[in-house]
């Protein structure tokens, strides 16, 4: 209708009505692109805040799953300290007979941690990443992300890196028989391991995995805490685009 009324004043050589009838059309337009866009943007930040809430309870998730595993690192490094202690002197108590044997045959125990980034990594597969606008808390997912990929190849590496050491101890990790010979029990030749100086070795590497592991795993949950502090900020007070309710 409105481009029929501008035809009409050109031809009628009404230059001020096709002008006026110009502008409405033009501001019309501009006006409709406009909504949309703020409906665009009002969509975008709705979709934001959905995936900013979501990210942070699966970092608080995260954090808390790994915590057992670095106390577990933390207590192999002690038990292992006292093995190696008692192995230096070459005497062990008979107190502390249990202490030994459970320190010892649990030392190649690295279980893998359930942390994930699969959020992460469906934001990246859908494209979603871009709702993000925050750039500090893109570059921290992007730095957790290679965190947990670096953790869990430095423990496969370290699991390959035992079938050494487990070959030597193989023998003096024995499979015996309760006092009730009702079940059996693994026990650790003491005195075979004093003797061989490779042992010793052994052990001390075994306690610097845990402590290198248990470190990288650290660091992971604090990356995760860091993360999903920056989250809840970014949740409570949105960019300038205004809150979303």
């Amino acid at each position: 209708m409105q481009l029929r009324r501008i035809a009409t004043a050109f031809r009628n050589h009404d230059w001020a009505t096709a002008t006026v009838e110009f502008v409405i059309v033009v501001a019309g337009i501009f006006v409709g692109l406009q909504v949309d866009s703020w409906n665009t943007e009002r969509t975008d930040r709705i979709r934001e805040q959905v995936i900013l809430k979501q990210l942070q309870s699966d970092f608080a998730t995260n954090e808390a799953s790994i915590g057992p595993y670095i106390a577990r690192h933390e207590q192999m490094v002690e038990g292992l300290g006292f093995a190696l202690e008692a192995l230096t002197r070459g005497e062990l108590a008979k107190t502390d007979t249990l202490r030994f044997r459970n320190a010892f045959i649990s030392m190649y125990q690295l279980p893998s941690i359930s942390a994930t980034m699969g959020g992460y990594d469906a934001l990246i597969s859908t494209g979603d990443l871009a709702l993000i606008t925050d750039q500090e808390l893109k570059s921290k997912l992007v730095q957790l992300s290679s965190m947990l990929d670096a953790e869990m190849s430095l423990t496969n590496y370290f699991r390959d890196l035992n079938q050494l050491n487990m070959e030597l101890t193989r023998d003096v990790v024995l499979l015996v028989p309760n006092d009730e010979r009702t079940d059996t029990r693994l026990q650790v030749d003491f005195d075979v391991i004093k003797s061989d100086y490779r042992m010793l070795t052994v052990v001390a590497d075994q306690r610097r995995k845990h402590q290198i592991i248990g470190a990288a795993r650290r660091g992971l949950a604090d990356g995760f805490s860091e993360a999903a502090a920056h989250i809840e900020t970014l949740i409570k007070h949105p960019d300038s685009s205004g809150p979303v309710p």
